[in-house]
């Protein structure tokens, strides 16, 4: 960690208006998916994610507008074994640090998933609106989110709805998966949320939030906001009446 050659950097990209880093669009628009069968799986056949269009997965026919179970079901796809214990790792120090079960892998596709999935590399087309960007190549991760806001608060009210996650094929790695988990939990910035306030502070050191990251990063400003946003995310929940079932984590 002294040194920059035992760093491993990932770069996340801050962009659009209710979302962001690394991580976020919503407000996009649902065209384009109208002869998709939800019941077949897009995955079926193919061997990366580079040819599903930017925010597929959020649109209909995949498309959910609230949060109305929990553990959220998330399907992982495309990745080997060896990245897929990767990933897995990286949903259980997501739910570690949220404090009870909120993401919940299936072992077969359903069309109401949350999806994690690998490219080869993340990019956009040119009519995609996304600013922000200008070399995707540092972009090793990505989550497109549809969200929502509690009690009228941004920063500290914010609820994702649904989510997708890409994933770069040389990056595949637990904490890579975290980060993104913490976009789909509703840590926009790579900042910390100051919950009281509405607004956004510095994170700690070397925090797993940050837009660098190292190997080991530090987890204290990760663990705190993800709990807050699991706190957020039952408070929307009861207002929808949603009867919660929970399974608080060792």
């Amino acid at each position: 960690m002294k040194t920059v050659s035992r760093l491993l950097l990932i770069f996340l990209t801050l962009f659009s208006v209710a979302c962001g880093s690394a991580a976020q669009s919503s407000d996009v628009e649902d065209s384009g998916n109208s002869s998709i069968d939800p019941l077949v799986s897009p995955f079926d056949g193919i061997e990366r994610g580079d040819n599903l269009t930017w925010g597929y997965f959020i649109r209909e026919p995949f498309r959910s507008s609230v949060v109305s179970e929990l553990p959220i079901p998330v399907y992982v796809a495309l990745f080997n074994d060896d990245e897929r214990a990767e990933v897995l790792e990286g949903i259980d120090v997501a739910n570690e640090a949220v404090g009870f079960e909120v993401f919940e892998v299936l072992d077969e596709w359903q069309p109401d998933a949350r999806v994690i999935y690998k490219v080869d590399e993340i990019n956009f087309d040119e009519d995609s609106s996304i600013t922000g960007i200008d070399d995707y190549s540092r972009v090793v991760g990505y989550t497109y989110s549809r969200n929502v806001y509690v009690n009228g608060l941004h920063d500290s009210g914010r609820v994702v709805t649904d989510f997708a996650i890409e994933i770069r094929s040389d990056h595949v790695d637990k904490y890579v998966v975290a980060h993104e988990l913490g976009h789909a939990m509703g840590i926009q910035e790579h900042a910390l949320i100051d919950y009281e306030n509405d607004t956004t502070t510095d994170l700690e050191p070397y925090s797993l939030m940050s837009a660098s990251i190292t190997l080991n990063p530090t987890l204290d400003d990760y663990n705190y906001m993800m709990s807050m946003q699991g706190d957020i995310l039952l408070e929307y929940m009861r207002g929808l009446g949603v009867e919660i079932n929970i399974s608080a984590n060792p």
